[in-house]
């Protein structure tokens, strides 16, 4: 490596964390309460109560919700605090690279190292109590030097440092990769001249987990875990005639590894997992053992379902619940882990077959890419597609590094796209069997980032009894040669806690929808935002509500305009025969501009009861969709003013639209088809786009 020293202004801690930053954002915005914060962000409300009085105390929140001058002062800051630091940033000879790691001045040190032209023997540790180490050497050209790094080149090696390091401090993984925007400050950025080349010291090594025995690792070269992407370098220059040492050190790891792994099996059947071992192979067969990691996580579920057993038998709750609870967090951890491990080695046996074309840099729209796999597979997302799709919406790098992150919605991710390009894959006999695995993933998921926090959520096991059985199941037709044999019942069908689960989801998922698909103006109307949030969630969830719901937005716009529009005296116009009403409306709404064409009119707008719409003067905000409409029009045609001609100018469909929701409405819940329902949805939401800024201007609802 080259060695390069430079002058750099080097990024500080932020001021605030995320949720601080986040909470106080939506302060600037507007007062608001801690419900309506938790809401948005899908977090406990005792936890934003916690952090308003923190910002409170830091005196960047008043107490009735309005920012402090430092709270403004810290939102409105242009650029990341900084210290001009000087230090060193390395090049890769090898792999035609700068390093992710920046190393300040005073931290830049040495060690002794001997001579050789293959390996090299040198001492670290303490001064007075020196190792010394036998390494192999990395064979490197260093006849030319690159080109000296740029101010770009130096700041971005600056900062993917910082956050890397932030990243591992916190227990995350961050891919290694580039960054996606400008770095700041490159005019403040100085190579200092001084360069010399340097040989850094990493370290290879299996895994003492078990997973997946011929996967050996190598660590980052500057500290904080391991690094995919010098292991991809070694991999392809231990195939070089010059590096034979290097390949014969990986092959005694991975021959070592073998080894000490038949070892560390052999001491699971010990007598304290004689019955689990003997139950696990009764199930999945002796083959099982040929998966150490799983293996080892399923006997640990068996002694965890076992003592939640013996807990429920206990009569005196009250004395185990603290117990119970614990337990049921282990007992879904693990669960989640297992699977986790079963797709990593399934992962690592087709790695040939990973294609990552399919994937684009945003997250969400990964998500609508793998659902349409994963519906290929067999996995039939139906009214859960939200959740399925939130569940795979995942970012590139996440996929990418999806071997170490062991996440897994990334690991699912990796599955689909292999599944895309093999028939093979078990994935396709998943879709066959369980076509509601990833919903139960998904659930999966959630309730493993539940566990994670101690208080505030609680467990039945009874809801859970038979996940272990799933798991075992599942990892049945995900790894090669099991068998499954298992005497009791279970179904993949949600629970009743997991189906209001789903409710509260697709919910918060239908508000988002709204907020992409009408923009923030909505908000401005909180009671038309309200009942659009349900016409979208009755698309997702209750179907045959779907028109009622959609006539509840329409009397709501029609309402609000009536405020504006509607005269009494109109209603001296109306004819006593229904059908000549239309006749006298015709000519005055066309010449407004609307679209308004008597032909193409339902029977059931055309023959309004007169009646009726006399009384919708008298009482107008009770009165039905079609009738309010009646008297809207009635009025306009004696009064024209500057909001209606907008409207027509504007929205000339306006009028269309409401009759044709008023007569597919009809009586009772009327279920109407998916393409009916995302035409009308989509027509509806088009309207309020175009009617809420109109509706702004002057002042309605």
């Amino acid at each position: 490596m080259i060695a390069y020293k430079v002058l750099v202004p080097y990024p500080e801690d932020k001021a605030l964390n995320l949720f601080q930053e986040t909470i106080l954002k939506l302060y600037q915005s507007g007062r608001k309460t801690a419900e309506y914060i938790s809401n948005k962000l899908l977090i406990h409300e005792e936890l934003v109560s916690f952090i308003i009085k923190e910002l409170i105390e830091r005196q960047l929140l008043t107490t009735e919700g309005l920012l402090t001058e430092s709270g403004q002062a810290i939102l409105s800051e242009l650029q990341e605090p900084y210290n001009m630091k000087t230090g060193y940033i390395f090049y890769d000879v090898i792999n035609k690279s700068y390093w992710d790691t920046f190393i300040f001045d005073e931290e830049f040190q040495y060690v002794s190292c001997g001579h050789g032209h293959d390996k090299r023997r040198f001492e670290y540790g303490d001064v007075g109590n020196p190792r010394k180490q036998l390494a192999v050497v990395i064979k490197s050209d260093l006849s030319e030097y690159p080109e000296d790094p740029t101010n770009i080149e130096i700041l971005t090696v600056c900062i993917k440092h910082k956050r890397r390091m932030k990243t591992l401090e916190q227990g995350g993984y961050l891919p290694e990769g580039g960054i996606n925007r400008l770095p700041k400050n490159l005019g403040k950025v100085k190579f200092l001249g001084e360069k010399f080349p340097v040989y850094t010291a990493t370290f290879l090594f299996m895994p003492n987990d078990l997973n997946n025995k011929s996967f050996w690792q190598v660590c980052h070269p500057f500290k904080g875990g391991t690094s995919q992407m010098l292991r991809e370098n070694l991999d392809q220059l231990k195939e070089a005639s010059n590096q034979s040492f290097l390949k014969e050190e990986i092959s005694d790891i991975v021959n070592e590894a073998f080894r000490v792994s038949q070892i560390e099996i052999d001491g699971l059947e010990d007598d304290k997992n004689k019955e689990a071992s003997s139950f696990l192979k009764d199930v999945l067969s002796e083959q099982i053992t040929s998966y150490p990691s799983v293996y080892k996580k399923l006997l640990d579920l068996y002694h965890v379902v076992k003592e939640l057993n013996h807990l429920h038998a206990d009569s005196n709750r009250g004395k185990t619940y603290e117990e119970i609870q614990t337990k049921m967090r282990e007992y879904i951890r693990t669960s989640h882990e297992t699977l986790e491990d079963a797709l990593l080695i399934v992962k690592q046996a087709n790695d040939d077959y990973f294609n990552h074309r399919y994937l684009t840099k945003d997250a969400y729209k990964n998500g609508e890419i793998l659902s349409v796999f994963a519906e290929q597979c067999g996995f039939k997302n139906h009214e859960t597609n939200p959740l399925i799709q939130r569940f795979l919406s995942v970012k590139k790098g996440s996929v990418l590094y999806a071997g170490e992150s062991k996440e897994l919605s990334s690991l699912v991710a990796v599955h689909l796209l292999m599944a895309k390009e093999i028939s093979e894959h078990p994935f396709w006999k998943l879709g066959e069997k369980i076509p509601q695995l990833l919903l139960f993933f998904s659930h999966l998921k959630t309730k493993r980032n539940k566990s994670s926090h101690s208080s505030g959520v609680e467990f039945h096991f009874k809801n859970e009894e038979m996940l272990f059985a799933k798991v075992m199941y599942v990892i049945s037709m995900l790894l090669s040669n099991l068998d499954f044999h298992y005497e009791k019942d279970f179904t993949f069908q949600p629970s009743e806690e997991d189906e209001r689960s789903i409710d509260q989801k697709l919910y918060y998922f239908a508000e988002n929808e709204i907020y992409k698909k009408v923009g923030t103006v909505v908000q401005a109307f909180p009671q038309i935002q309200s009942l659009l949030v349900d016409v979208e969630y009755s698309k997702l969830k209750k179907k045959n509500s779907f028109l009622v719901e959609a006539t509840r937005v329409m009397e709501e716009l029609l309402t609000a305009l009536g405020k504006k529009t509607v005269i009494e005296e109109a209603r001296m116009h109306v004819q006593k025969k229904a059908t000549d009403n239309l006749s006298y409306l015709r000519k005055p709404i066309q010449l407004l501009g609307f679209e308004f064409e008597i032909e193409q009119l339902p029977d059931s707008f055309i023959n309004v009861n007169p009646n009726k719409i006399i009384n919708s003067f008298r009482d107008f905000e009770n009165s039905v969709l079609s009738a309010k409409l009646y008297a809207i029009l009635f009025s306009v045609t004696m009064k024209e003013t500057e909001l209606i001609k907008e409207l027509a100018r504007d929205i000339p469909q306006f009028i269309q639209l409401a009759v044709k929701i008023s007569d597919q409405r009809g009586h009772g819940n009327v279920t109407v088809t998916e393409e009916v329902r995302q035409e009308i949805s989509q027509q509806l939401y088009e309207v309020v786009i175009k009617l809420l800024p109109i509706y702004k201007k002057y002042q309605v609802g």
